[in-house]
């Protein structure tokens, strides 16, 4: 959802310029690390199984936190185009 939503509001001619707390490349790098992480229990790390959940809840809130932050962009964006429009004397519809 959240590349959806810059991807939405780029192809109705936006551009879209904000970078969010978690980006595609932290959501994969604290995944797949946590998921590397998760399977040292076996050889007796304690308390390491818990890595993974807080890592995936992590990247969850974080998740949401860069699509509210682009949904409001993309809202922003678009009446900044449509008050442009206007001023210019354009039909929006």
């Amino acid at each position: 959802v959240v590349s959806y939503t810059k991807a939405r509001g780029e192809a109705i001619g936006l551009p879209v310029n904000v970078n969010g707390l978690v980006e595609r490349a932290e959501r994969l790098v604290i995944s797949l690390v946590a998921c590397g992480f998760s399977g040292l229990h076996k050889f007796g790390v304690p308390g390491i199984q818990v890595l993974l959940p807080i890592a995936l809840w992590a990247v969850a809130v974080g998740s949401l936190v860069t699509l509210v932050q682009r949904v409001v962009t993309v809202r922003r964006e678009a009446a900044e185009a449509d008050a442009q429009a206007l001023a210019q004397g354009g039909d929006t519809a």
